[in-house]
């Protein structure tokens, strides 16, 4: 799970309000004319979901398809750490959604403007009519992740019903250490499609924080997953955690080198790659420095840099 603050607000009973609100939204939809793009986002194909995402352009989508098929595009341009396609794409004219995937790409670019990006989302989430845009509750629970909103995130997921507003939710769970809530969300997510790679991910998640044996099933889901479609560096690192937190750190550093040769920059690869190498007392500095590079406000990031600062002050008591 990603790192961050534990939050104490009352989520045993937000959880349960969650929860309740999901069993009684989940409804059966038709066939999904996105389901190749959705997946190469979700399995962290990035490139191949852009391409996906072009081909799809030549045919006959509904008007919400067009929207989900241009916001999984630049969702993807933004884990690619290419944010400003989206900036420089996106206009005051676009659908609402793709303004929200934009002020995603602007919070993640430059995090000194999550106030006004909070005031935008507030401003919508405020009106009947987006508030029940279930893209648009994703999104803006997008954002409030990335501005470590966790409750504001909760309550944009409890307005919908659908696989990636529960795996969202699921996430916010984890966030705030809450598995158990994060395992009832799973169990309703199983009931509604339990073969969706993303409801895979989300169990493969869930099992990680819960540790012990869960672990190793954790393994198994990554393993399915790279072998039935493609081994991404988001499988690989999911692999890679689990290795880790099992004591295998050797086989751990292989799906990390694996995964840096398939994408340098990535940010959960460095960290990784960071973390393996200390405790292999191997050197971390190189990796740590092209983190700082390529995310400066990773949770990696600001935790080195604040016990570098607790060493100064108290090097400089001395």
């Amino acid at each position: 799970k990603p790192e961050g603050a534990r939050v104490e607000r009352g989520e045993e009973a937000f959880g349960c309000f969650v929860l309740f609100r999901f069993c009684g939204r989940m409804a059966e939809g038709g066939r999904d004319l996105l389901y190749a793009l959705r997946n190469n986002f979700h399995l962290g194909a990035y490139q191949a979901a852009i391409g996906e995402a072009q081909d799809l352009e030549h045919d006959d989508l509904g008007g919400a398809e067009t929207v989900s098929r241009e916001v999984f595009k630049y969702r993807a341009y933004i884990e690619m750490g290419q944010p400003n396609v989206c900036i420089e794409e996106v206009t005051d004219d676009s659908e609402v959604a793709l303004q929200a995937c934009k002020l995603l790409a602007t919070v993640r670019l430059d995090p000194s403007k999550k106030d006004e990006v909070v005031e935008q989302v507030e401003e919508w989430l405020s009106d009947e009519a987006y508030a029940s845009n279930l893209l648009l509750s994703e999104l803006c629970g997008e954002i409030y992740m990335a501005t470590e909103k966790y409750e504001e995130a909760m309550k944009c997921c409890s307005s919908a019903g659908s696989l990636e507003l529960l795996a969202l939710a699921i996430q916010v769970a984890l966030q705030i250490e809450r598995p158990d809530v994060a395992k009832k969300l799973l169990d309703v997510m199983q009931q509604k499609d339990d073969d969706a790679p993303l409801t895979q991910l989300a169990n493969a998640w869930v099992d990680i924080q819960l540790g012990g044996d869960h672990v190793q099933e954790a393994q198994y889901i990554f393993q399915e997953l790279g072998d039935r479609f493609n081994w991404t560096p988001k499988l690989l690192n999911g692999s890679a955690i689990c290795n880790m937190v099992m004591g295998k750190f050797d086989s751990a550093e292989k799906q990390i080198l694996e995964a840096l040769s398939k994408d340098p920059r990535n940010a959960d690869t460095l960290a990784n790659a960071v973390t393996a190498s200390l405790h292999l007392q191997k050197p971390a500095a190189k990796y740590l420095a092209q983190l700082k590079t390529a995310s400066p406000n990773h949770p990696l990031v600001r935790k080195m840099d604040s016990l570098e600062e607790k060493f100064a002050q108290a090097a400089a008591a001395f």
